[in-house]
């Protein structure tokens, strides 16, 4: 997630040291981490993750966010247990890195993380999210399939929090 204050496209930010409220668990094979509202619900949100990967305390955050909210939230490793980008390496080799990494490859991961929402968690209504790299996969989601009511793809952390939001509301239709 990107931060105002550095020119680097995706730009890792500032790193949170948090601890997660959610759960890691295994879903045909993949790895994802589940957040759960305090009440029950049949709405839910697929999570899409930036080049960061699955287990960058910042998503987590986002998802625990959501959850804290009223929803149901996934996240599913979407590069399958491949080394997602370091912010430590040479960006000079980053358009080859994600030239591996297709969006719209990852229907199947998609399909798990909602059937498991679907059948485990009771919900009947879903929405997706992604920055970065993610928002790409909300767009290739949404094209592709029609299980999701909505979806917000982004960029800017800010804007992120203000477009959940509205986001959320569109699923309480």
């Amino acid at each position: 997630m990107a931060n105002g204050n550095n020119e680097t496209p995706c730009c890792i930010g500032d790193r949170l040291e948090y601890g997660s409220m959610g759960r890691e668990l295994k879903v045909g094979g993949v790895d994802m981490y589940l957040a759960t509202p305090k009440t029950p619900t049949k709405k839910g949100v697929v999570v899409y993750i930036d080049v960061y990967g699955w287990k960058l305390p910042n998503t987590r955050y986002i998802v625990d966010m959501i959850a804290n909210n009223g929803y149901v939230a996934i996240l599913p490793d979407v590069f399958e247990g491949a080394e997602p980008w370091s912010a430590d390496r040479d960006w000079s080799g980053f358009l080859e890195w994600v030239k591996t990494k297709d969006p719209n490859k990852i229907h199947p991961v998609v399909d798990a993380a909602v059937g498991y929402l679907q059948q485990e968690c009771g919900v009947e209504q879903l929405g997706c999210v992604g920055f970065c790299w993610g928002g790409r996969a909300v767009h290739a989601c949404l094209v592709d399939r029609t299980d999701f009511k909505c979806g917000v793809a982004f960029y800017a952390y800010g804007t992120y929090v203000l477009v959940v939001k509205m986001m959320m509301r569109n699923l309480d239709y």
